[in-house]
């Protein structure tokens, strides 16, 4: 039997790039924590980029603003991202169990079933922008005594229905490795003795204690709600001169 033909099998072609994986260029040194905190905000507007920025640069951060401006969802959005990159321990919300000028009676359950309705709005956030395995713990104004916050970032929201105590309470729980946000409007307050404005001016210029503050022109919720509000404050500003030539 005669012998097949058979062609010698090419050899394999060495790869375009000579330069073997030992000889590949070295990787850049991975960038600080502080500044991939950054990679995955996406800011709206130049406020929120101003916002995020006065929280990354801050040890406490005041967020004031009126409704639809986004400051919870920044906040949030920033909690998250720095507890994914190692830099606390997990995330405490707290919000003052204040109900908008309605009284629904005591909620049955335990303590997180009680808080539930208050924590809705950043539960909501806080999966939109996706969470992950982060631990975020709900803590009540109510349980503040005694505390210490420790490696750990802590967001108060609707800070405007916390009392000049209260305030002053949650921000001398401020510890090590912690990092502290407060949202609210003042403008909103369903409390007669809201203390945030006060709070805020007496920490004015204070060394690591930052404030931003959005305008009606930063609004994001939608257009409406941007129209409805300029109305709103020229009426809220239109009364506020009538009563004071009233006193006059």
């Amino acid at each position: 039997m005669s012998k097949r033909n058979s062609k010698p099998r090419p050899r394999s072609q060495a790869p375009r790039n000579s330069k073997s994986r030992a000889e590949a260029p070295k990787s850049r040194a991975e960038a600080p924590k502080q500044d991939l905190v950054d990679q995955r905000f996406r800011p709206k507007n130049q406020a929120q980029q101003k916002a995020w920025d006065t929280i990354k640069n801050n040890l406490i951060t005041f967020l004031v603003g009126p409704a639809g401006t986004a400051k919870t969802h920044i906040a949030t959005a920033y909690a998250i991202q720095a507890s994914k990159l190692k830099q606390y321990e997990k995330i405490v919300i707290t919000r003052p169990l204040v109900e908008a000028h309605e009284h629904l009676g005591w909620l049955p359950g335990e303590i997180k079933d009680k808080v539930a309705p208050f924590m809705e709005p950043i539960d909501n956030c806080a999966t939109k922008i996706g969470k992950g395995h982060i631990e975020i713990v709900t803590k009540p104004l109510a349980y503040m005594r005694g505390v210490t916050f420790e490696d750990s970032i802590h967001i108060l929201d609707e800070a405007q229905n916390c009392t000049y105590k209260q305030l002053k309470l949650y921000l001398s729980r401020f510890g090590n490795g912690s990092k502290i946000i407060i949202c609210g409007d003042t403008t909103q307050a369903d409390i007669p003795d809201s203390g945030l404005q006060s709070i805020l001016e007496n920490l004015k210029g204070l060394t690591g204690i930052g404030t931003f503050t959005f305008t009606l022109k930063d609004i994001v919720r939608h257009k409406l709600v941007s129209a409805m509000m300029e109305r709103f404050d020229a009426a809220d500003k239109k009364n506020f001169e009538q009563k004071t030539q009233y006193r006059q």
